[in-house]
């Protein structure tokens, strides 16, 4: 009895660490002080059936795969893309919110059998509309704690404005690796109806 107590408590406790393994959400790493995310994704299949389901995911993400696309090799299984998040929002405070611009990106899509990767990377930012956009300078990296060509004239705030902008930009990348997880994972549409 003693040994089958056993053998069920090693069972539970491997079939834990191989579900904690597989199941790891995506996080925002910085490589030489500049963020990056990398997430790869167990999935069923073949080289080519999770190309498209990839491809599939980036036409529906982007409502037109066209507009970020850069190149797709399916022999290889890849697909490159410079997309740019939604615009930030900048609170001025007094109910005032303008928007502030957003982070553009590199993202590249690997595929081979039973797995695909996502990574995301030269995360920077691009100013927008902002009334006040002369003092907000394009080319931050997202991992910068300040950007370092923004004026430091009122840093304290401006920081906040950063942090929150920050945030907003991780946000969304995070939920596009998820979406990605979840458009590889999802089992297939049945064909017979």
């Amino acid at each position: 009895m003693r040994s089958l107590t056993t053998l069920i408590f090693l069972f539970i406790l491997t079939s834990y660490r191989l579900v904690a393994q597989t199941t790891t959400a995506p996080t925002v790493t910085t490589v030489d002080g500049k963020a990056r995310i990398e997430f790869i994704v167990s999935a069923a299949g073949e080289q080519d059936a999770l190309f498209l389901k990839g491809k599939d995911w980036l036409y529906k993400t982007y409502n037109s795969g066209k507009t970020v696309e850069q190149y797709d090799d399916k022999a290889a299984g890849r697909i490159a893309v410079k997309a740019r998040t939604q615009e930030l929002k900048w609170n001025a405070g007094l109910g005032i919110v303008n928007t502030a611009g957003g982070f553009t990106y590199n993202m590249t899509l690997d595929f081979k059998e039973g797995k695909g990767r996502l990574i995301i990377e030269d995360i920077t930012y691009q100013k927008g509309q902002l009334k006040d956009a002369m003092i907000l300078a394009s080319g931050a990296d997202l991992a910068d704690t300040f950007p370092a060509n923004w004026p430091t004239l009122g840093k304290k705030a401006m920081t906040k404005h950063w942090n929150e902008m920050q945030a907003a930009g991780t946000s969304e990348l995070l939920a596009l690796a998820t979406s990605f997880q979840s458009a590889l994972t999802k089992k297939g549409d049945n064909k017979d109806w």
